[in-house]
């Protein structure tokens, strides 16, 4: 799957795209900077200059709300063609970021107990079967004690007839239509913050919002 996101990241930037999903970029975005600032408002988020890490930053659109408020910001992404669009993007901002290229599922190159804010760039709902169980493994041991953890994950039921002819209920995943390979997980809300809870981490807040496709999930957790 890492060559596919490659692929679709070199092409984004070369088309002249805003960022991941291209005509829906803006309204993520926006979507981002409202939860942030209802989470701030709600005192669900470590104040700055706090150590952040992005998973799955993509060209850095989430990592630039928190840079811009102050944050340190840091982003893995498993294609290099997004790290360096997300360290030209901070450079023509002019704001400060750490971008590598890594997996999600093995961080061990970084520091554990280092960040007080691990936030879901919408990429946990991106990997599927044991590689989650791995990932929020990484994000338990890279948290401070207290510290945050924002899940932005797709969930629920496919509502549209599109997303229902790839959903294959079995093992609740999003198919890829020409070759049956699983390309996204679409956990069922209760199964997704069931994970959670075997994960180790405690949900203290969450909101979800219903779409033309499925749910989206939006959650604070600490660590239980």
């Amino acid at each position: 799957m890492s060559e596919a996101f490659e692929a679709q990241y070199l092409n984004l930037r070369a088309t002249g795209a805003r960022g991941w999903g291209d005509a829906q970029f803006g309204r993520r975005q926006a979507a981002w900077a409202s939860s942030l600032t209802t989470l701030r408002s709600a005192a669900l988020l470590p104040l700055p200059p706090s150590q952040v890490l992005e998973l799955g930053c993509g060209n850095g659109a989430v990592s630039e709300l928190l840079a811009a408020q102050g944050y340190a910001v840091e982003g893995v992404d498993i294609s290099t063609a997004a790290i360096d669009w997300a360290q030209d993007r901070f450079r023509n901002l002019g704001l400060t970021g750490v971008f590598r290229q890594g997996d999600v599922r093995d961080m061990s190159d970084l520091q554990g107990d280092r960040y007080e804010l691990v936030i879901d760039g919408n990429c946990l709902h991106c990997l599927i079967g044991d590689d989650r169980r791995r990932c929020l493994a990484e994000v338990r041991r890279l948290l401070t004690v207290g510290g945050a953890f924002i899940v932005s994950s797709m969930c629920g039921e496919p509502r549209s007839e599109a997303a229902r002819a790839m959903f294959d209920g079995l093992s609740r995943c999003l198919l890829d239509l020409d070759d049956g390979r699983p390309t996204r997980t679409l956990a069922s809300i209760d199964g997704l913050i069931g994970e959670l809870h075997q994960a180790g981490f405690q949900v203290i807040w969450q909101h979800i919002a219903q779409n033309p496709w499925w749910d989206h999930l939006t959650a604070v957790t600490r660590v239980a």
